[in-house]
């Protein structure tokens, strides 16, 4: 739902993940993500940080989006 993506950027945002990681987040094709459920969103940041991914790279936004897509199917 829309009203997920403010929240949802606001989760990055405070985790210190770059502006410009969730633009690309935002514009590509797996955008759908940031729309999830906040609660679900929370989890699956929490499982990509949980993995060791670093906040400051762009693999972060992308394994979020991987393990988002795999926890909706």
């Amino acid at each position: 739902m829309l009203s997920n993506l403010g929240p949802n950027i606001s989760v990055l945002r405070e985790l210190g993940v770059r502006n410009t990681c969730i633009v690309s987040l935002l514009m590509g094709p797996r955008a759908s993500v940031l729309f999830f459920e906040s609660e679900k969103f929370k989890e699956n940041v929490e499982k990509v940080v949980g993995m060791g991914f670093d906040l400051l790279m762009s693999s972060f936004t992308g394994s979020l989006a991987v393990i988002s897509t795999i926890e909706y199917i």
